[in-house]
């Protein structure tokens, strides 16, 4: 398989319910289509050192869904090439 090159950013968005296999399946297109795989709950997660769960926890669902907004949208402006990026749950 060719690996995808444009000057032009290009996404795949993967969104599901929970366990629905949306990593499962990420992991395995991007392997497929030779680009890069992004969990934003791990994206989340790295930024600010704590887990998904403790987010919740200590500052609300209210501000998880705001960070969730603002890194996906950083996302989309700043990555190149062809990006799969998993999305919250449905």
């Amino acid at each position: 398989m060719n690996k995808v090159n444009s000057s032009k950013n290009r996404f795949l968005l993967l969104t599901g319910f929970m366990a629905s296999g949306k990593t499962y399946l990420g992991r395995k297109a991007a392997k497929n289509l030779e680009c890069s795989f992004i969990d934003l709950d791990d994206y989340i997660e790295n930024k600010e050192s704590k887990s998904i769960s403790r987010i919740f926890e200590e500052k609300g669902e209210e501000y998880f869904r705001e960070k969730e907004s603002v890194c996906f949208f950083y996302l989309i402006q700043n990555l190149k090439n062809m990006t799969i990026i998993l999305l919250m749950e449905l």
